[in-house]
């Protein structure tokens, strides 16, 4: 983040709609240096970019004029640099005419005063995550302290409880932390079995009103896009939909009262996919909820799915593989994921 260039927001608009992306490098799982990337950010985030653009602007038309940009034309201007090149900071400004990105850790102590004190609870919550790390003969985690706080600590909370919430499937967090390989998220999410299920903890979060519903919800879904559908429909439960009696459209008749109890039984589940749904009642690593998970397009025994949804997921992944740099990680991942998708599309239509 703090090596962004200047000009790091791009607007694509894509099928009538605006997408903000953020261009930067990074050398994490780089051979050869840095290497080129992108993030998605929301409109929101977009806004920060263009006041943090601003406040850079300003520094550095007070240090170099106000063409700056034409002054500096060859020299890379970053995003993110010091306010102590102003003449009106109190700091002592850098050694250097040219500004240049710098490290925001300066307020830590001022930080802390607004990170939460360690209990006892805590630190017996750490036991429980992690039995092999002799947490109490750690200074920094004493009772009373302030939380130690660090940027990467962030995405292994992330991480930890998406997987204790049961909310978020593993290949989601895998594509959210932009991790090659579903083992590192994992790696990631390591005891998060033992953690605090701290959405159950407050009765007011969304959360609990999710769960509370999500069996009717289900069932809704199910009954609109298997049961009352007569679209073509591939994998497991389809086939298995499809030899049970139904009408000359092929719409099948079911008892919804029946449905609804099963639901609620935890007999019968449905969650809509980006390839048509999953109707597994048990926690699945490859459950249908990402596109490109090729264990459920191998013939899964829960999978419903959407040939209309299929080929659309190849010709937008077509168009992003194009995109991508040849031979880097992430072409080579998306690129097996779109001979998968193919691969499934060829065998349904045989």
């Amino acid at each position: 983040m703090d090596s962004l260039p200047l000009d790091c927001l791009k607007i694509s608009t894509s099928s009538g709609r605006k997408h903000y992306l953020i261009e930067g490098d990074t050398t994490k799982l780089t051979k050869e240096g840095p290497e080129s990337v992108r993030w998605v950010t929301s409109i929101e985030g977009h806004r920060a970019i263009e006041v943090a653009q601003r406040i850079a602007r300003f520094i550095y038309s007070e240090v170099c004029g106000e063409d700056f940009e034409k002054k500096l034309a060859k020299e890379r201007l970053f995003l993110f640099i010091p306010s102590s090149y102003l003449t009106i900071s109190s700091g002592r400004a850098p050694k250097g005419k040219l500004p240049t990105f710098g490290s925001h850790r300066g307020g830590r102590k001022r930080i802390e005063s607004f990170l939460p004190k360690i209990t006892e609870q805590d630190l017996a919550e750490l036991e429980r995550i992690d039995t092999q790390r002799a947490w109490r003969e750690e200074p920094k985690f004493r009772v009373g302290r302030a939380w130690p706080l660090s940027s990467h600590q962030l995405r292994r909370t992330l991480a930890l409880y998406a997987q204790r919430s049961g909310l978020v499937t593993l290949p989601s967090l895998r594509r959210q932390l932009k991790h090659i390989s579903e083992a590192m998220s994992l790696y990631y999410a390591k005891g998060s079995e033992f953690a605090t299920d701290f959405i159950g903890k407050y009765t007011s979060h969304f959360g609990n009103e999710w769960r509370k519903a999500v069996h009717v919800s289900a069932a809704l879904s199910y009954d609109i896009n298997v049961v009352g559908t007569a679209k073509p429909r591939f994998g497991g439960h389809a086939h298995w939909m499809q030899v049970r009696s139904g009408d000359e459209n092929g719409v099948i008749s079911t008892d919804r009262a029946a449905t609804l109890k099963k639901f609620k039984n935890g007999e019968l589940a449905y969650r809509e996919t980006a390839l048509g749904g999953c109707t597994s009642v048990t926690h699945c690593d490859h459950a249908a909820l990402e596109i490109f998970s090729r264990e459920c397009i191998k013939g899964c025994a829960n999978l419903v799915g959407d040939l209309e949804k299929l080929k659309k997921l190849i010709d937008a992944q077509t168009k992003f593989v194009s995109r991508l740099m040849p031979g880097t990680n992430e072409h080579t991942m998306e690129a097996r994921d779109l001979a998968s998708l193919e691969k499934a599309l060829l065998e349904v239509e045989n």
